[in-house]
C-alpha cells in the first residue's frame, strides 16, 4: 500500500506494522536427536537467552529470562520440565547457568532502586546465595563450587571482579583492571583447582577522539587461589591481532570483540570476532582463534567461513580431539543493502583450522598504523 501522505496515518500505519511484526511473541525450541518434533519451551514477548552449562551434563540444561505482561522470569529446563527460579515486575536479564557436584547454580543480573546492577547467584530451587553490585555474570563450575565473573561500572572505568563462591559463601576475590574499561569477558575453568582463564576486550574510554574507543585489545589472565595474574606472562597476555582499518572522516579500527575461552590440557585458547571490510556500508564478522605455541600466541587463524553478527550466539566446542563450530551465518554484499540469508552453519575442524586472510582491497584507504 502506498505510504500515506498525512502525518497521523503515517504514525497509525507504523504502529499498526510493530504492533504485526516486532511485538510477535518469541518461542523457545529444543531440538534434539531424541525427540521426533522440536520441543517448545517458551513463548513470550521478549527472551533472553538461552544459555547452556560450560560443563558436560548428561541431558539438556538451559536456562533463560522471559517477558509476559510486564512480569520477567528466570527460567531452568533440566531433567525434561522447566521451573521458575525467580520472578518479578522489573527487568531481568543476561542469565547463565553452572552444573556443579552439588548441583546447578544460576546467576542474572538486575537493576537495583538506585539505578546500578545487582547480580544475583541463586541455586536451581530458588534460593538466593549470594547478591553483589555488577552486570554482565559469567559462571563456571570449578572444584568445590564455583567462580563467578562480574563487570563493575562506574561513569569513566570499568573493571572485572572475579569471585570464589564454595558453600554459599565467598571464598575469594580478585580484581581485573587493565586501561579505562575491561569488559566483555570469556571464562573457563582450567580443570585443576579453582584456576580459571578470563579474556577480555581492553579499549580507552569512550569518546577520547573521533572514534568510540579507539583501538581493542584482547587480554588473558589466570586466577587461582585469590591471585591474579597475566597469562602465560606478563609481557604476553596480549592476543597478537594485527591492528588493521580503513579510513574514511578519520582512523576506524576493526577490533576483535567478544572472547570466549575454551580449555585444552590446561591451557587457555581463546576466540574472538572480527569485523570485516568488503564495501561500501560493509556488514559482517568473522570468527578467529589464537592458540599458545610454547609461552607465546600464535597469530589469529579465521576459522568460519561465513559472515556472521556480532552478537549473536556462536561457539566453538571441542569434540574427540576435533571441534565443532556453530556460526550465525548471513549474506551481505558490501554495499547499502540489507542482509539475508540468515542461517546456522555447522563446521568441523582441527586445530591446524586457517582459512585464507581476507584482505582489504588497497583502494579503500587501508591503515596498518
Amino acid at each position: 500500500a502506498a505510504i500515506p501522505d498525512d502525518f497521523d496515518q503515517r504514525v497509525a500505519r507504523g504502529r499498526e506494522w510493530q504492533d504485526r511484526l516486532v511485538g510477535r511473541p518469541r518461542r523457545l525450541m529444543l531440538v534434539s536427536s531424541s525427540r521426533a518434533t522440536p520441543l517448545e519451551l517458551a513463548t513470550a514477548e521478549r527472551i533472553d537467552g538461552p544459555v547452556c552449562p560450560r560443563e558436560r551434563t548428561t541431558a539438556p540444561v538451559l536456562a533463560w529470562i522471559d517477558r509476559r505482561a510486564g512480569r520477567w522470569e528466570l527460567k531452568l529446563f533440566s531433567g525434561d520440565a522447566t521451573r521458575v527460579v525467580l520472578g518479578q515486575n522489573s527487568i531481568l536479564r543476561n542469565p547463565c547457568v553452572a552444573s556443579t557436584a552439588a548441583g546447578l547454580v544460576l546467576a542474572c543480573e538486575r537493576d537495583e532502586q538506585s539505578g546500578s546492577g545487582e547480580v544475583l547467584v541463586l541455586a536451581q530451587d530458588g534460593t538466593q546465595l549470594l547478591s553483589i553490585p555488577g552486570r554482565n555474570p559469567a559462571i563456571v563450575a570449578v572444584s568445590d563450587g564455583v567462580v563467578l565473573l562480574t563487570e563493575q561500572c562506574s561513569r569513566n572505568e570499568i573493571f572485572l571482579k572475579v569471585t570464589r563462591i564454595s558453600g554459599g559463601h565467598v571464598s575469594g576475590e580478585a580484581d581485573i583492571r587493565h586501561a579505562d574499561y575491561t569488559f566483555n569477558a570469556g571464562l573457563a575453568w582450567s580443570g585443576a583447582g579453582d584456576e580459571v582463564f578470563v579474556a577480555a576486550e581492553n579499549c580507552p574510554a569512550f569518546g577520547e577522539g573521533s572514534q568510540l574507543g579507539k583501538h581493542r585489545e584482547i587480554m588473558v589472565w589466570r586466577y587461582s587461589a585469590g591471585i591474579v595474574t597475566p597469562f602465560p606472562s606478563a609481557a604476553g597476555n596480549i592476543l597478537p591481532v594485527e591492528k588493521r582499518a580503513f579510513q574514511s572522516v578519520g582512523p576506524e579500527n576493526l577490533p576483535p570483540i567478544r572472547p570466549q575461552v575454551i580449555v585444552e590440557q590446561g591451557r587457555p585458547v581463546v576466540v574472538f570476532r572480527q569485523f570485516r571490510y568488503h564495501g561500501f556500508k560493509t556488514f559482517g564478522w568473522d570468527m578467529f582463534w589464537c592458540r599458545l605455541n610454547g609461552e607465546a600466541w600464535d597469530p589469529p587463524a579465521r576459522l568460519s567461513p561465513c559472515l556472521s553478527s556480532p552478537d549473536t550466539g556462536a561457539c566453538i566446542l571441542p569434540f574427540d580431539g576435533r571441534y565443532i563450530g556453530m556460526f550465525p551465518a548471513l549474506e551481505h554484499d558490501g554495499e547499502a543493502g540489507r542482509t539475508y540469508g540468515h542461517r546456522v552453519e555447522f563446521h568441523e575442524f582441527n586445530e591446524s583450522q586457517r582459512l585464507p586472510r581476507f584482505e582489504i582491497a588497497g583502494d579503500k584507504g587501508l591503515r596498518s598504523d
